[in-house]
């Protein structure tokens, strides 16, 4: 890859105007020399559109109706020049020198389509909160994850959207995301489906800065409301991930979604179905049959200990079985960060997997 290879850095915004400037300037202050910054305002009612008119020609501005994350990055991915394209939320920031590892990683893989790397996770006012996304405790893979991905889905250690690039060939194939089920969490779509078209490449830095606060879903979500979430769009996204299979020519997916083994996946629909089950999106589930499910996805799920697949397996049974409020204490301990990083630290001896280690992967953008 030629080392002028434009870079485009897709910045995604939504009344996000008290943080927009600060994604801007570190789009704009890389180290790598030839970048374009798209900034994509998702008919924002803040002062967003005020910020953005500070930098005049230094960024390209794409202002349009509200209609979601999916349809910002669409309109964004339109607009792009670049041969790789970084996907940036208003609320974070990428590390100077991100792009030029993100290039050198390209250049090296040509075979990619998708370059990870973690994120620091920050406090609104960019305070460290001790621990990144995904956690130094879980190695990135690398490498061809289809067959992963047609039996686990994408239950391997993913950042949220904006510790991820992409080839723009790559994101055009996969493309576009369907805006009616991905209004955000985009980078679940991303992350099952770019995979299927390239190798994965995950680099071990930190990148960038992932901002947790009280405007963004993930900061002040429930955890019923993040598990419901992450349910909703799993099973209305995934007719939609096996169009793009079929188009890609790979085979092998299940009819369902709920058929993967994909351990993140089969925790959050227990949760929502026994913190929520007014808004489980999934009809006619059962917490039974979550558990049923839950307990087979521990038992085969790879590279993890026999503690592990046990204290796993306790857990759905347990779910299934509890009344709400004990239920409430047991799914918060698994579907909040905080909790379950509290958690893998008190059982941190049956927590411990092998070659590759589980992930709780991120269910925000």
């Amino acid at each position: 890859m030629n080392e002028r290879e434009l870079v485009s850095i897709i910045v995604n915004n939504y009344n996000y105007a008290s943080f927009l400037g600060e994604a801007i300037e570190s789009a704009l202050g890389q180290t790598y020399p030839s970048v374009e910054v798209i900034v994509v305002d998702d008919g924002s009612t803040d002062d967003s559109r005020r910020v953005i008119e500070r930098y005049g020609d230094r960024i390209v501005r794409v202002l349009k109706a509200n209609g979601g994350q999916a349809s910002a990055v669409n309109a964004g991915v339109a607009a792009a020049r670049g041969d790789i394209v970084f996907l940036l939320d208003a609320d974070d920031v990428l590390a100077p020198d991100i792009v030029a590892k993100v290039v050198d990683a390209f250049r090296d893989h040509p075979e990619a389509s998708l370059v990870q790397f973690r994120l620091a996770v920050v406090d609104a006012e960019r305070r460290p909160l001790g621990r990144c996304d995904p956690p130094l405790t879980h190695p990135l893979w690398s490498g061809d994850l289809r067959e992963h991905i047609l039996r686990h889905g994408n239950s391997f250690p993913c950042p949220p959207t904006s510790g991820n690039a992409a080839r723009a060939a790559a994101l055009r194939r996969i493309g576009p995301i369907p805006e009616d089920v991905y209004r955000y969490g985009v980078d679940q779509f991303l992350t099952m489906t770019l995979p299927l078209a390239g190798q994965v490449v995950g680099l071990d830095v930190i990148g960038g800065e992932y901002r947790v606060h009280g405007t963004n879903f993930y900061g002040g979500a429930s955890a019923a409301s993040r598990a419901q979430h992450a349910v909703e769009v799993a099973y209305h996204g995934w007719p939609h991930v096996k169009m793009v299979a079929d188009r890609l020519e790979v085979k092998g997916l299940p009819s369902r979604v709920t058929d993967l083994a994909d351990i993140s996946l089969q925790r959050d629909r227990m949760v929502s179905l026994k913190l929520a089950p007014a808004r489980h999106p999934i009809p006619g589930d059962r917490p039974l049959r979550a558990a049923v499910d839950g307990v087979a996805t521990a038992l085969r799920y790879p590279g993890t200990s026999p503690a592990w697949k046990l204290f796993q397996s306790l857990w759905f049974v347990g779910m299934a079985m509890a009344p709400r409020r004990l239920a409430v204490r047991l799914g918060e301990a698994v579907a909040v960060p905080e909790s379950r990083d509290r958690l893998r630290q008190r059982l941190s001896g049956l927590l411990q997997v092998g070659r590759r280690p589980v992930h709780q992967p991120s269910r925000g953008g």
